[in-house]
C-alpha cells in the first residue's frame, strides 16, 4: 500500500475523504495499516461503517467510552465515532466534533469514510451525499470495474432512481465505459462535491481484462472533465497491484 500511497501523492497531515462504492472500508483499513507503525492515524465515518472494523483498531473512542484493543504508545490506528446497537453500525460524530479533532492536529493522517452504498457496486447520490468535510485535503472516489457489463437496476445499484438520471439510462441497461465515465464526470456524480485533490480509484482490477476495461472508461471521459481530476488509478486492493491511468501534473 505504500506504493499506492506514493502514486496518490499522500503527504503529511492529509485529511482524506473516501467516497463511492466497491472498496471504501478496505481502502481505508489498508492505508491505515501501511502507516500505523510510524504514524498516528485516525479513521472514522462521516456517515456509517461496519462495526467489525473495530477489531483492527488500536484504540477506539465510541462517544465518551474509550475501548483499548491493543496496548500502544503513540503510533497506531485510532477510531472515533458512535455505535448504533440496533443496526450494528458505526456512525459519525457530530460534524463539528470532527472539525475540532482535525483542527487540533493530533493525528498524522485522517481517513474518513464519507459515503455509503449498501454494499452494492454502484450508486446514485442523494442531495446530502457524500458527507465531505471542508477540511478535506484529498477526495478519493472509488468505483469497481466489476460493475462493467452488469445490468443496472434496483438490485445492483443503490439509489437507482438517482443513478439513472446521472447515467441517462433505463432500467436493466448494461453498464459500459460510457456509463461509468458519466458516473465519474457528472456534476451530481462521484466527484461532484469533492474537496481538495480529486482522485478516482478504479478498484477490483483483478484480471488483465479488468485493467483494459478501466482504460476504456478513462478514454470515455470528456477531456474537460479529465482536466478537473488530478489522478485516475486502476488497481486491485485484493492483489496489491496498481496502474496510473491519468495524471494532470
Amino acid at each position: 500500500m505504500k506504493e499506492l500511497a506514493r502514486l496518490l501523492d499522500i503527504g503529511e497531515n492529509e485529511v482524506i475523504s473516501v467516497i463511492g462504492s466497491g472498496g471504501k472500508t478496505t481502502f481505508i483499513l489498508e492505508m491505515a495499516r501501511a502507516f500505523k507503525e510510524e504514524e498516528k492515524i485516525l479513521i472514522g465515518p462521516t456517515t456509517k461503517m461496519q462495526a467489525n472494523i473495530m477489531d483492527e483498531m488500536d484504540i477506539c473512542f465510541l462517544g465518551e467510552q474509550v475501548i483499548k484493543t491493543k496496548k500502544i504508545d503513540k503510533n497506531g490506528i485510532y477510531f472515533t465515532g458512535s455505535y448504533n446497537a440496533d443496526k450494528k453500525k458505526l456512525s459519525s460524530l457530530p460534524l463539528e466534533e470532527w472539525k475540532y479533532l482535525i483542527k487540533a492536529s493530533k493525528y498524522d493522517k485522517v481517513l474518513l469514510e464519507a459515503d455509503g452504498s449498501k454494499t452494492l457496486l454502484l450508486k446514485g447520490w442523494a442531495a446530502y451525499e457524500p458527507v465531505i468535510l471542508s477540511e478535506t485535503t484529498m477526495t478519493i472516489g472509488i468505483i469497481p470495474i466489476t460493475a462493467y457489463g452488469m445490468y443496472a437496476n434496483n438490485k445492483t445499484v443503490f439509489r437507482f432512481e438517482k443513478f439513472k438520471k446521472i447515467a441517462n439510462i433505463l432500467e436493466n441497461e448494461i453498464v459500459d465505459e460510457q456509463i461509468l465515465a458519466k458516473v465519474i464526470g457528472h456534476s451530481k456524480g462521484l466527484l461532484g462535491t469533492a474537496q481538495g485533490c480529486k482522485i478516482v480509484f478504479i478498484n477490483k482490477c483483478d484480471l488483465e481484462e479488468d485493467f483494459e476495461n478501466a482504460k476504456r472508461v478513462v478514454r470515455a471521459i470528456d477531456d474537460d472533465i479529465l482536466k478537473g481530476i488530478d489522478k485516475i488509478i486502476a488497481g486491485s486492493l485484493k492483489h496489491k497491484k496498481w496502474l496510473l491511468l491519468h495524471d494532470i501534473s
